[in-house]
This record gives structure tokens, sequence and C-alpha cells, in this order.
């Protein structure tokens, strides 16, 4: 028997952390600052791969929680179907890249450089893990001191609100 809507949104909720609002709507446009907050987020340096040439526009990050440990989630539209989603969150692994199928959505997992991955969409099997290889040898750069900008969110969270 399926879950009743509720359940599922349950389970959704259960991602949202602080950190998931910290991560401004304002701020997305700079690739810089959003993986230095990520990062951050995170305790590790991360990949906040470029897709376009691939036919995915990077759209938004923001962090989620899995238990206790935060997630970040960074999410690509292509020219139609769902959002393309990679999951990155600190921690080893196999480096290999490894595909699963969950219902209608594949996933290709790995791990480097201290970091978790996880590739997820409903596109074709042989494209997603295309995708996967491109991010998994895009090199890690080092990350850039970014100044926070002022945000009314930003600004709230600083002041306790």
């Amino acid at each position: 028997m399926a879950p009743a809507w509720q359940e599922e949104m349950v389970r959704a909720h259960a991602l949202l952390s602080r950190e998931t609002l910290e991560v401004g709507l304002e701020s997305q446009a700079n690739r810089d600052f959003v993986t230095l907050q990520l990062a951050q987020i995170l305790g590790v340096n991360l990949k906040l791969p470029n897709l376009e040439p691939q036919g995915f526009r990077f759209v938004r990050a923001q962090a989620l929680q899995s238990g206790n440990e935060p997630v970040v989630q960074i999410l690509y539209l292509g020219e139609r179907g769902a959002p393309l989603a990679l999951y990155a969150k600190k921690g080893e692994g196999n480096d290999t890249l490894t595909a699963e199928q969950y219902g209608s959505v594949g996933t290709v997992t790995w791990a480097g450089d201290g970091v978790a991955y996880l590739l997820a969409d409903d596109i074709d099997d042989t494209m997603l893990m295309r995708l996967a290889t491109k991010v998994k040898l895009e090199p890690l750069l080092p990350l850039r001191a970014a100044s926070r900008p002022y945000t009314p969110v930003n600004d709230a969270l600083k002041n306790g609100g």
C-alpha cells in the first residue's frame, strides 16, 4: 500500500534544516558564493559543476539534513522533465560510479575528496552516467573568499529570527 501524502511530506520535512534557509535565493546567481556557503555547511570543499554544455541549467542549491548530518542539494533543469539533482555530504566511500534505480528515478553514486555524491533524475541511464562521469572528473577548485551579501533573509538569520 502506498503511503499517504502526509507521510511523504513528513519524510520530506525531516530533510529540512535551519541551513536550508540560510542559502539565500538572492545569492544563487553568484556560483562562487553558493559554493563557499555549501562548503561551510558541509565542512569540506565540494563541486558545483557547470552542466550547461550538457543541457542542464543550474537553478539553485540548498542545505538539507540526513539525521543530524548536513546534505546539500544542487538542482538543475533541462529543456523538459523533472529537475536533475546532485546531492553531496561529507564522507568517504567507493570512488567507482555505481548506478541504481529507485522506481522511475535513476541514481549514480561515488565519493571523492572527502565528499560522497548522489546524482538523481528520471532521464536515460546512459545520459545520467555521462553526467556523473563529467561531475566526477571535474577538478575540485580552490574556494575563493566571498563576502556574504546583505539580503533580508541573511540579515534576519544573523539577528536570530
